[in-house]
């Protein structure tokens, strides 16, 4: 019988990004999963659901993320998969339209 292939995986979820008095501190945490992503090089990051906290995002909120995930994608060369979780979406489009910003396969 081969070796087996080991999969490594670094998986957050519930992140929920709100523009409040705790968005400095949501910012370090985001810096905190790349800083762990150099660290321990994972083949693959996967984000659950709930990256916002409201269905209406702000801009700011939104922003965060986008720079968030483009440092996964550009800067470390990682393949990422995002859940949707009820957070994440409204009732005419979704709020994780970050992937068409940075043209991601959102297949």
């Amino acid at each position: 019988m081969g070796a087996l292939n080991k999969l490594s995986i670094l998986c957050c979820g519930d992140i929920h990004i709100d523009y409040s008095n705790r968005f400095e501190d949501m910012k370090k945490t985001l810096n905190q999963i790349i800083d762990v992503d150099i660290v321990k090089q994972p083949d693959l990051i996967i984000l659950l659901g709930d990256i916002y906290d409201k269905r209406l995002v702000r801009p700011e909120e939104s922003n965060l993320f986008y720079e968030f995930i483009d440092k996964i994608l550009t800067r470390l060369g990682k393949d990422i998969i995002v859940v949707k979780g009820n957070h994440d979406t409204t009732r005419d489009a979704t709020n994780l339209d970050v992937f068409e910003k940075l043209k991601v396969n959102q297949n």
